[in-house]
Formats: structure tokens, C-alpha cells, sequence
């Protein structure tokens, strides 16, 4: 979203102007904004400053020639013009919360940490080998043959001579990335032995290849503990400022249907902040299965 001001108007003061296309102003605060947004594409600062001003004449020229075409009233145009006001006062809203919110102690980064040995003093990784296999090709025999205990190996010895496609590659997944009962699963099913997961469009044959101890100690790890927590903190204060926000609001659901569902005295609204990290969700369920 481009910032500036109408044509003619300008900012106060000679100084504050930096170009001028077409009578309007394009102006120091405006670089700055393109500066601060823009990737470094540039160490030289003089070079950098040029490229985003040309930047801003460009946008402002194609603005101009959106605005003469009147695509600024196409109610579409309009809607995401108004949804991107709305996120990125919303941005500003929440920037501002963390920005007054108490950073985290040593004391609390210090109990999440024994806390959490698989992130940290217990952390592994594991490397395991893997086969993707269309789904519509994963016959009976083919899993008939995978249940007998046979190795990955041999797994790709059969496909090769039943002519079923696939593709082989190797994934790395550490204790960090794993949800504890997936990494209980994997310790359990051990080195060797396929495990099998599918979806509608994939299989993934699957086994442990490595697993290497990677600890991480408590002052390595200080950083990204502290980033979790205030994370964590953020969310439960923009739970709060909902909460707070939806029981001072009148808010009426003039279409019965599209009323939140209700669970006994509780509503279930659409007002969640959910965080979700993933490793390949097709591995995870299989491994989610293992016994």
C-alpha cells in the first residue's frame, strides 16, 4: 500500500519532498517506509536509497494510471483495499501490545528449559530414508510385503520388478519438530524396519536410518526460548483483548446459520491464535501409528 499525499498537497517544508511525478509528492517518509519494507538488494546506502525512490515513482505512476481507469471504485478492488487497512491495523495494534509486554525472566526461561528435554538436553535427530508411492499403485502384495519385515531395500528391490513408480529421499526430523509421541513411536520401531503412511494421493515407506544426539545447552538455546515465550505471552494477551472485546460488543448474527456453534454454556467462535508446526504431515501420521 502505497502512503503519500493527494496530488498538490505535498508535506510541509522543501526539505521533506524528495521527487515530485505529475504534481505529487513523493517524500522522505515515504523512502524510509520503502527502505525499511524493501529487501536488501544493495550494501551501498546512496545505491539503495536511489533504487527505492525509482521504486516509488514506478508504483506511483501505475497507482496514477489505476486511479484514471477508476479502478479504485471497483467494489472488489474496494474490499481488499479495506481488508489490508484493517491487517495492518490490526498489525499495529499487536506490535504496540508486545512492545509494552514484560519479556521473559531467566527464571522462566530457565524452568521451560528443564522442562523440555527432547528440545534441548535430550534433543536427537533422525535421518530416515523414504519411498513415495502413488497410492492407486500400493497393492495387497505390495503391503503383504512390507508387513513381512522386509528392509527398504528390499522395498525398492520389488518395486523395481513389479514396475511401480516412485521416488526415494532422505528427511531429517529432530526432537524439536516432532510432537513426544511420534518421537516415543520412532524410538520404539528403531533402525531398519519400514513403517507405512498414506494419503489419497501417496504413500510414504518410510525407515529409520540414523539417530544422533544433538543437545543444546541452556545459553545456546536462550534466544529461541525467549522468542517462544513472549510468542506464547502475545497470544494469550490477543486471546484476552478478544475475550475482553467480544463480551463489551454487541454483536448480532443476522443470519442464524452462520452463528457460532455452542458446546453446553460454552461458544466456540472463530477468535482462536493458533501456531501449528509441522514436519511432512503424511510421515507423521504413519509414524503417529507406529506400535
Amino acid at each position: 500500500m502505497s502512503a503519500g499525499c493527494s496530488k498538490g498537497e505535498g508535506q510541509k517544508g522543501a526539505g521533506q519532498s524528495l521527487a515530485r511525478v505529475d504534481g505529487y509528492e513523493l517524500t522522505v517518509h515515504q523512502l524510509n517506509t520503502e527502505l525499511n519494507i524493501a529487501p536488501r538488494t544493495s550494501a551501498n546506502e546512496p545505491i539503495r536509497k536511489s533504487q527505492a525512490l525509482e521504486s516509488l515513482i514506478n508504483r506511483r505512476l501505475l497507482v496514477a494510471e489505476a486511479e484514471r481507469a477508476k479502478l479504485d471504485r471497483d467494489p472488489e478492488v474496494m474490499q481488499v483495499i479495506a481488508r489490508q487497512k484493517e491487517q495492518v491495523l490490526v498489525q499495529a495494534l499487536l506490535e504496540r501490545r508486545a512492545a509494552e509486554a514484560p519479556k521473559p525472566t531467566t527464571g522462566e526461561v530457565h524452568a521451560y528449559y528443564q522442562a523440555n528435554p527432547l528440545l534441548f538436553t535430550n534433543r536427537k535427530v533422525y535421518e530416515m530414508r523414504q519411498i513415495a508411492v502413488p497410492t492407486n499403485s500400493v497393492s495387497a502384495a505390495l503391503r503383504e510385503y512390507i508387513d513381512s519385515g522386509k528392509s527398504l531395500d528390499e522395498v525398492i528391490a520389488w518395486l523395481d520388478r513389479n514396475n511401480v513408480p516412485y521416488s526415494t529421499a532422505s528427511t531429517s526430523h529432530s526432537t524439536a519438530d516432532l510432537p513426544q509421541q511420534i518421537v516415543s513411536n520412532l524410538d520404539k520401531v528403531g533402525g531398519g524396519k519400514p513403517f507405512v503412511a498414506m494419503d489419497a494421493n501417496r504413500t510414504m515407506i518410510a525407515s529409520l536410518h540414523l539417530v544422533k544426539d544433538t543437545p543444546v545447552d541452556e545459553e545456546a538455546a536462550r534466544p529461541q526460548i525467549e522468542q517462544y515465550l513472549m510468542g506464547r505471552r502475545m497470544r494469550d494477551l490477543a486471546q484476552a483483548d478478544l475475550a475482553r472485546l467480544r463480551a463489551a460488543a454487541k454483536i448480532e448474527y443476522l443470519d442464524p446459520s452462520l452463528a457460532p456453534a455452542r458446546t453446553g454454556s460454552k461458544e466456540i467462535a472463530g477468535n482462536e491464535v493458533r501456531t501449528v508446526a509441522k514436519p511432512d504431515d503424511v510421515l507423521a501420521k504413519g509414524v503417529s501409528g507406529l506400535k
